[in-house]
């Protein structure tokens, strides 16, 4: 042996693949098996797992912050230009993005395409990263070590980011200093208070301005929740938002002195709700309501395969049958909501693949109708009496087109976008100026902000089938593919707050 040196050796247990499995890599617990660990051994496995963790998390938050140099805003297009981003609707981590480094704002875009997440969460990854890396590196750099955490690492970020702009040289590194010291020894809370005091201690004059940039990111979030359930979140000045609970709460208690058995939590859920819907405000117009049913087409008897139902015309016996089908689930018929609308969406039972649009009235016409070919209300021909709509030799679409489309994708076709059809834009996927038909094959919905992607961000390619499928690949090379909802029978009737948005030209 050389001095200075020395010789580690590490034993493990080597099983075999499971039997079975082949084709599989070796997991994990079949190359380092936790069985014949002793309790010491497992505790010791896991700290040290978690040390790889903050390792690893010190990696992805150097690859995204490599990732995003590759994207500088410099490309993107100026403001007040056509295509560019509309003042007033650019979000807070939009912004913070934009400050650190310069990144494009269609970055969190490309990386939610690399992650598979959502556009929110890239943009929420990437802003901690970029933090990381180019404001905190102390902190970076002890994560990257495995003194430190991802969960305290990302409270760091969290608490210190957004206070870059109005603290003095030095004051972060400061900071830094004071709470990587006891980082381990505090919970993610703690830590992040202790930070916040530091910076106040340090920099007294940046708490007002950090105030005031706090409170332009005031914001009210729906997100869905499971058993029918959502969650409305609203992000306000505190206190703002401990006067609208104190009101809820005041009068859910005088509901519950009053005799009501409701648990209090749903008290203050209704006396909110009311107060913000009002119904007794009868100077306002009612909410009206869109319903789309879905109505698979029946498989005649003759049908074999899906291959012979997909295709097949959707003829007068088919519609009369819809009919008497939809007079018989109520008195009188199934109706539009008072006020609202209704459509009916004729799928193929076994594709689930959107063959027609019709409303109620639109149906009863073309049943008393029946066949122009063949009159007569017993006709039981084979011939097409409605379908998709046909293409226009124009630009715009026609309104049976943006109908139909609405109901196909249902939402922004993007992977991981969820914005509602009502407010979204109709795509040209081959450009018009490029020869692209206005067929329902060549549409798709985009809302605003990945129209302009797809049509400014160069790179970018979208590729769509005949079935609706759309294959989106980004410029670092990761294809994602989405398809339209009706496909995984998952029809979700989107409201109407607008008309659909005709891309304009040049689009």
């Amino acid at each position: 042996m050389f001095e200075g040196w020395g010789v580690g050796l590490a034993v493990a247990e080597m099983l075999p693949a499971h039997p079975g499995s082949s084709g599989r890599p070796t997991r994990l617990s079949e190359a380092l098996p936790v069985r014949g660990r002793s309790p010491e051994g497992k505790a010791y496995e896991l700290r040290r797992v978690q040390q790889l963790k903050s390792a690893i998390a010190a990696y992805e938050a150097d690859l995204i912050a490599g990732l995003a140099a590759d994207r500088p805003a410099t490309a993107d297009l100026r403001s007040g230009t056509p295509g560019a981003a509309a003042e007033g609707w650019c979000t807070p981590d939009a912004a913070d993005l934009a400050r650190l480094g310069g990144v494009s704002e269609f970055f969190p875009d490309e990386l939610a395409q690399v992650l598979h997440c959502s556009r929110a969460q890239a943009t929420t990854t990437a802003t901690h990263a970029l933090t990381l890396v180019h404001l905190l590196p102390a902190t970076w750099a002890t994560l990257a070590d495995g003194r430190i955490d991802w969960p305290r690492a990302r409270g760091l970020a969290q608490q210190l980011g957004p206070s870059a702009e109005e603290v003095a040289p030095g004051v972060l590194a400061a900071v830094e200093a004071v709470v990587l010291s006891r980082a381990m020894e505090l919970s993610v809370t703690g830590l992040r208070a202790l930070a916040e005091r530091e910076l106040a201690r340090l920099d007294p004059l940046a708490a007002a301005h950090r105030r005031r940039r706090a409170a332009k990111a005031a914001d009210v979030r729906l997100r869905p929740a499971p058993d029918g359930m959502a969650e409305l979140s609203v992000f306000l000045p505190a206190p703002a938002a401990a006067a609208v609970y104190e009101t809820a709460d005041r009068y859910a208690r005088l509901e519950k002195e009053a005799g009501s058995p409701e648990p209090i939590g749903v008290l203050r859920a209704r006396v909110l709700v009311a107060l913000v819907l009002r119904p007794w405000d009868t100077s306002r117009p009612p909410v009206t309501a869109h319903l789309t049913v879905l109505a698979p087409l029946p498989v005649l008897a003759n049908s074999v395969g899906v291959g012979a139902v997909d295709g097949r015309p959707i003829t007068a016996r088919d519609l009369r049958e819809l009919l008497e089908q939809l007079d018989a689930l109520c008195p009188g018929g199934l109706q539009a909501p008072t006020g609202g609308s209704m459509l009916l969406a004729l799928t193929d039972p076994g594709t689930g693949r959107l063959r027609a649009t019709v409303t109620r009235r639109e149906l009863e016409t073309l049943v008393r109708r029946g066949c122009p070919t063949h009159p007569g209300p017993d006709s039981d021909c084979a011939c097409a009496v409605l379908g998709e709509p046909e293409a226009p030799d124009r630009y715009s679409p026609t309104r049976a087109q943006r109908r139909f489309l609405r109901a196909r994708d249902h939402r922004c076709r993007m992977p991981g976008c969820s914005s509602r059809a009502g407010w979204v834009d109709l795509d040209h996927v081959v450009p018009h100026s490029d020869g692209g038909e206005t067929s329902c094959d060549n549409l798709c919905c985009l809302c605003r902000r990945h129209h302009r992607l797809k049509t400014h961000v160069p790179g970018w390619t979208f590729v769509m089938d005949d079935d609706g499928v759309l294959t989106v690949t980004t410029p670092s090379g990761v294809t994602r593919v989405t398809r339209p909802p009706g496909s995984d029978w998952n029809l979700d009737p989107t409201p109407e707050p607008r008309d659909l948005v005709v891309d304009p030209p040049p689009f």
